[in-house]
């Protein structure tokens, strides 16, 4: 909450609660719920009108589609999306910036120049020592935005993309919107939320692709969830936080380091680190 600004955003939509299938038994408790209006206290006023959501038993998809459904609602002119475990990192002697006037410019001048386009990437850094990469988290023109097919990561302008193929996956992100930067940070859970995270991912991707499988599922969410349920198994995770590596009981020291060579050795947290 503490790195986003009121110079970047209007609303924001909080979306709450465990994922249905999650091992998790999420409460939206007391803590959470001072917290969220502490916030909103302090940032009404400024300009950032927070929207919070608690919804127990859904699934994903549904949990995604929701702040699409409210940003379609509250006629938002672009839709940025952040996982509960990303905040906005701000590092000057690593050249990560957090200038939100270059962020708003960049994503106005992308909706002027393309308005028949809606997905463009933003720069999220995936591990310790700042390796990073690039995700289609900005959406804009989000009348015909939706997620598709039951699935938490397929996406696209259900007007404009072939959404209903089995194959498609989400509409191809166009530009890249600076001006800040996305920090990826497994730290901020707990060793318990890491497990249950992955119990539900061994079942997160059997389930979604046994909804590509309409001749074993005849297409129904139902049915491939009570097969998932029946063949979760592990599957290899990518993530490259060093979280990741020792929940698999790997050692730091075979973690990828994607650094110049000549900043190995310093502290990529000089600033930045989380408020």
């Amino acid at each position: 909450m503490k790195s986003v600004s009121a110079e970047g955003f209007e609303y924001w939509f909080m979306i709450g609660g465990g994922f249905k299938d999650s091992p998790d038994d999420w409460q939206e408790g007391k803590e959470v719920k001072e917290i969220i209006g502490e916030f909103q206290d302090a940032n009404y006023k400024d300009g950032i009108y927070l929207h919070n959501v608690f919804m127990r038993d859904a699934t994903e998809f549904m949990k995604r589609q929701k702040y699409v459904d409210m940003a379609k609602e509250y006629d938002v002119d672009a839709l940025l999306i952040v996982d509960s475990d990303e905040y906005v990192y701000e590092n000057k002697e690593w050249d990560f910036e957090k200038n939100w006037e270059k962020f708003r410019r960049h994503v106005y001048s992308y909706i002027i120049k393309y308005p028949q386009h809606n997905v463009y990437s933003i720069r999220i850094i995936v591990n310790e020592y700042l390796g990073n990469d690039y995700y289609g988290r900005v959406w804009t023109n989000l009348e015909n935005m939706n997620y598709v097919q039951n699935s938490h990561y397929k996406f696209g302008n259900i007007e404009t993309d072939d959404v209903t193929d089995a194959l498609f996956t989400h509409q191809t992100p166009w530009g890249v919107v600076e001006g800040i930067t996305l920090k990826h940070d497994h730290t901020l859970r707990s060793d318990e939320d890491m497990k249950n995270r992955r119990e539900y991912q061994d079942f997160l991707v059997i389930y979604e692709r046994l909804l590509e499988q309409k001749e074993l599922t005849g297409g129904e969410p139902a049915v491939a969830r009570r097969m998932a349920l029946n063949q979760m198994a592990p599957f290899s995770d990518n993530c490259i936080c060093l979280k990741c590596f020792k929940m698999k009981g790997m050692t730091t020291e075979q973690v990828m380091d994607p650094r110049p060579r000549d900043k190995r050795q310093k502290d990529p947290y000089v600033t930045g680190v989380p408020l």
